[in-house]
Parts: structure tokens; C-alpha cells; sequence
């Protein structure tokens, strides 16, 4: 649950269990700072849409007669993100585009995506919040199709210090709602990789760390990116819609394991 937690937060503590971590406290005191400046910096609308009705029942249709989700865990081929970095560089929309805005652009296309969720952490974002915060501090961009065509324009989104909004267009398309929203193609990933570093205990060596998600949760299409060994990254993407075949020619590698996930 994410009511009293984000990733941060869990990183943040998983880490300290490493015999070389530094062990320091985090403040479980709720900052309402963040209710507070939340509209303006991912936009009112934008703020609120969790607990629009249209929303509700986007996830609740999804879970019902989305179809089977189908898991797959793929690593992230780093010549083939080298490759497509130095593609997105040639569009002209940033002059530094980082992996998780390839990976975020390249999900929100395999899953065909009208809404795209991508959750960021608000910590040093906003005042008077920071890296001591323990609890959930954590917000969502908010995509639609003309917002994520390349990844340059993910990294533009998150480029303005205190507006974080999709910019497909000036000024962007206000989010559908109502019975648009309702049927909408909604997709989310989310980054862990960021917050995650090696686990170090003695006599022991991490093999594989990866993410677990009940499918008959599953809400919509949802890829997890998350830190898989101490040098690799992988995604596990869960999915009613994408083939095998959607993959070919994308930025993903190998199965992350091929016992767990047979047939990658």
C-alpha cells in the first residue's frame, strides 16, 4: 500500500540493512505542504484524478473484462538504450534523454496508451520536503497520445522546476474525464531503479531482486522498473494486451530469469 509509503521510503530502509549502510532515522511526520502545493505543480485536475468516478471505473472495467494479465520480466539491453539515446537526441525535443524516459515512451506505445501513468518522487520538488521524509510523497505525470510520441518530451516534462505536466501541446490538452475516460487505454510504469543500491551482507551474494504484484490486481498495463542485479535493469510488465511480437525491435533483453518466467 502506498498509504503510508512510496519506494523511496522502502529503499530507504531496505538499503540500511547492508552491513556497510549508514543507519539513519527518517521522519514519519506528515508534511501537508504537499496536499497543499500538489495542484500546482502536476495541475489541479491532474491532482484530483484519482478520485474522479471516470478513473474508478477505467480500473474497475479494466480488472473485469480486461482479459487475463499475462507477467513477463525482461532485462534492458544497455546497446540497444545507448542506440535509441543517441536516436532521441536527433528529434530536438532535449539534449539529454535518460533511460527511463526511452522506457517510459516505448511501454506507452507497446500498450497503445490514451492515459499514461508515470509516478515521480516529489521529495526536493517541492518545499519543504526532502530525502528525511519517510512516507508517501509521490505523484504522477500525467500523458496522453500526443505527449509521449518520443522521449525527449518525457524528459521536457519533468525539465521546468515546479511544473511537472505533460507538453505534447501548448498548453497541454486538459485530461479526458467522463465517459472519455472511462474507456480510455490507460497504462502506468514506474521507475524503482533509482532508489535502489546493492545489498551487502556478509557471505552473501544478491542474485536477482525484482518486484511481485497479485495479477488479480492488476489494474491496468503496468510495467515495474527495478534494479535486477547490481549492474542490470529490468521490467516486469504486467499485461492483458502485449504480445511477444510487440517486442521485437524495443530496448528489452532476456528474461530476467527463465525458470521464473519461462517463455520470455
Amino acid at each position: 500500500s502506498h498509504t503510508i509509503a512510496d519506494g523511496y521510503t522502502y529503499y530507504q530502509i531496505y538499503s540500511m540493512l547492508s552491513a556497510s549502510a549508514e543507519v539513519k532515522s527518517l521522519s514519519p511526520v506528515r508534511k501537508e505542504s504537499f496536499s497543499a502545493g500538489l495542484g500546482g505543480a502536476v495541475g489541479k485536475a491532474e491532482s484530483k484524478l484519482y478520485y474522479s468516478v471516470g478513473f474508478f471505473l477505467n480500473c474497475v472495467a479494466s480488472m473485469v473484462f480486461g482479459g487475463a494479465v499475462r507477467s513477463r520480466c525482461h532485462l534492458v539491453d544497455p546497446a540497444k538504450v545507448e542506440a535509441a539515446k543517441a536516436a532521441a537526441k536527433e528529434d530536438g525535443d532535449s539534449a539529454f534523454v535518460s533511460t527511463n524516459d526511452l522506457l517510459t515512451a516505448a511501454w506507452a506505445k507497446l500498450t497503445r496508451a490514451e492515459l499514461l501513468e508515470m509516478p515521480i518522487n516529489l521529495r526536493n520538488r517541492l518545499p519543504g520536503i526532502g530525502d528525511a521524509d519517510a512516507g508517501n510523497y509521490e505523484w504522477a505525470v500525467f500523458y496522453q497520445e500526443e505527449d509521449f510520441l518520443r522521449p525527449g518530451q518525457i524528459r521536457k516534462s519533468l525539465a521546468t522546476p515546479g511544473k511537472y505536466m505533460r507538453c505534447g501541446r501548448d498548453p497541454p490538452r486538459p485530461l479526458r474525464s467522463g465517459g472519455r475516460l472511462v474507456r480510455a487505454s490507460y497504462a502506468l510504469i514506474t521507475n524503482w531503479a533509482t532508489f535502489a543500491q546493492g545489498l551487502d551482507l556478509p557471505g552473501c551474494e544478491q542474485q536477482l531482486h525484482f518486484p511481485c504484484f497479485d495479477l488479480a490486481a492488476v489494474p491496468c498495463e503496468m510495467a515495474f522498473v527495478f534494479r535486477a542485479t547490481g549492474a542490470e535493469t529490468g521490467v516486469l510488465m504486467l499485461s492483458c494486451k502485449l504480445r511477444d511480437a510487440d517486442l521485437a525491435g524495443s530496448v528489452f533483453g532476456a528474461t530476467v530469469d527463465p525458470v521464473i518466467f519461462p517463455g520470455n
